[in-house]
């Protein structure tokens, strides 16, 4: 990892990028955020998550990043986020719902947009030829072939990119198999679900609920404000 020194001067412009102490007791400077470009994180939560998909060990997997990202929006966010979710007996989601109470820093905002943005073509059809490359699929013919990756390529680039590679490598480790278009679908919604939700949950915000008023406050009587003045006035030599 960069030091302190080294990383600034890798940087055409100043980030705000917390500091993390090492055991050895040096102190470095976390990479420059590429979520989203250019604008300096707003909270700690947002910087971790930034921090996660640059690095290239994470290599964009999608489970990581959902996990990030939950774990980031809890840290920022606090008891002001509620997220409900219905799971399967194989603990697969089902569905998602989140809501957040309160303002919303319009750059957690774009950070979403950023992990639920749609693919480039070109990216997803190699994740797709890779996959055909790797599993068992019936003799087709050329054309076959690329009419086949082309429908799973148009169909798949909904998706984030992270996503569709997680997915498509995932099988391919898993399956003897090339998958029906519906099944690698299916996956994909599982890993969006969530994103959709928390996106959702910052775009409209609910507004924060007042506390209801204690039983045991009552509001004073015109008269007891009146003898609380009179005694003021009193103490003080005020007529």
């Amino acid at each position: 990892m960069p030091t302190e020194k080294g990383a600034q001067n890798s940087v055409s412009m100043p980030m705000n990028l917390p500091l993390e102490t090492m055991g050895s007791g040096t102190t470095t400077m976390l990479a420059p955020p590429s979520l989203p470009t250019g604008t300096v994180p707003s909270s700690c939560g947002l910087a971790t998550l930034r921090d996660l998909v640059q690095s290239p060990e994470a290599r964009l997997d999608a489970h990581t990043i959902n996990s990030q990202l939950q774990a980031s929006l809890k840290q920022d966010f606090g008891s002001r986020l509620a997220i409900r979710g219905e799971y399967g007996p194989d603990f697969d989601c089902r569905s998602v719902s989140a809501s957040v109470t309160g303002g919303v820093d319009r750059r957690w905002v774009i950070a979403l947009e950023r992990l639920t943005a749609p693919s480039r073509g070109d990216r997803v059809a190699a994740e797709v030829t890779r996959l055909r490359s790797l599993t068992i699929k019936r003799k087709e013919s050329e054309t076959d072939l690329e009419l086949s990756i082309g429908a799973f390529t148009e169909e798949l680039c909904a998706y984030p990119f992270d996503i569709v590679r997680t997915v498509c490598r995932s099988w391919a480790r898993n399956n003897k198999f090339f998958p029906a278009l519906c099944e690698v679908i299916s996956e994909c919604e599982e890993l969006m679900r969530p994103r959709r939700a928390y996106l959702q949950a910052l775009r409209t915000p609910a507004l924060l609920e007042r506390k209801p008023q204690s039983d045991e406050y009552q509001k004073p009587t015109e008269a007891e404000i009146k003898a609380v003045s009179e005694m003021v006035g009193k103490h003080f030599g005020m007529d």
